[in-house]
């Protein structure tokens, strides 16, 4: 049965689900689930953004996107929702995937990451992080 790991987080104190001993959760959401390479990392990010600062937004997650890159992370796909019945936030769902924790771990440290997150901070007003593993492949032919 996979594992999935909740983490939500709006400027608040982080909650992690379910809460055992091997989780670990590390600062500003930086997570660790198994020891030792090889093993991937595959994250389902759900982002509140604010819709009228989309365009920061999307800046952000171009040099996150770039980052990633270098550590063999890729945001492997979006989607995105209709904003709000009051127009003032959607949701963007990122599907998320790094090569084993070490990668990940890098790119959460990256200092160019950093130096960007004041975009972040203007555009996000609530994240959520599930992460789990690789699912059953539902497009076997039919024989």
């Amino acid at each position: 049965m996979a594992r999935i790991l909740l983490i939500t987080y709006d400027r608040a104190p982080v909650t992690v689900s379910p809460p055992t001993v091997e989780w670990a959760l590390f600062f500003f959401g930086a997570l660790r689930w198994r020891e030792g390479a090889g093993v991937p990392v595959t994250l389902v990010v759900i982002l509140t953004v604010r819709c009228a600062a989309l365009d920061a937004f999307r800046a952000y997650e171009r040099k996150a996107a770039a980052v990633m890159a270098r550590y063999g992370g890729a945001i492997e796909r979006t989607v995105v929702t209709a904003p709000d019945g009051a127009g003032l936030t959607l949701k963007e769902i990122h599907l998320v995937t790094f090569p084993d924790e070490q990668a990940f771990s890098a790119y959460r440290r990256d200092a160019e990451l950093g130096a960007v997150a004041h975009l972040r901070d203007a555009s996000v007003v609530h994240t959520e992080i599930l992460r789990g593993e690789e699912g059953p492949d539902y497009h076997v032919a039919a024989g």
